[in-house]
């Protein structure tokens, strides 16, 4: 009798514990800083209904030495927190130190109420990753890099 119980039990605790934590999109925050090697550092602040990007770090951009708030679109939002979701982020534990040969890693501090997590990732993550972070890496992309930068690589 004891040993179905104990099958039970444990089962249970397999099936909890591997659980995905869902996000509270309105005490979701992340912070993130595109390390650029000699060229500093962009920041970019998300949180729901604001996004702000601060280029005041940016050696290699003279033309953009500025701060803006803008509203970042409810789906983009949304996609954001499910990707977050999805690769597990408030739970990973990485340190991609790429930016030691290429030149471009993001640093990435998600907070969530009480909770936070923070991370590196490289834009060329390891081969071992098979894509993975591709999606993640291509929305911060989208707003981390001034098109101006990408052009001239």
């Amino acid at each position: 009798m004891i040993r179905p119980i104990y099958i039970l039990f444990v089962a249970f605790i397999s099936l909890t514990s591997c659980s995905k934590e869902e996000i509270d999109p309105n005490r979701f925050r992340m912070e993130v800083d595109l390390l650029q090697g000699s060229c500093g550092v962009i920041k970019l602040d998300i949180s729901k209904g604001k996004m702000r990007q601060d280029f005041r770090e940016s050696k290699c951009e003279p033309n953009i030495s500025s701060e803006y708030s803008t509203v970042l679109p409810e789906e983009q939002y949304e996609k954001l927190v499910r990707m977050v979701e999805d690769l597990q982020l408030l739970n990973i534990r990485r340190d991609d130190c790429q930016r030691c040969t290429d030149g471009k890693d993001v640093f990435v501090k998600i907070k969530m109420g009480g909770q936070s997590n923070q991370f590196t990732l490289g834009f060329t993550p390891q081969k071992t990753d098979e894509g993975r972070y591709n999606e993640f890496l291509q929305f911060l992309d989208d707003y981390l890099i001034p098109k101006s930068t990408l052009e001239k690589e």
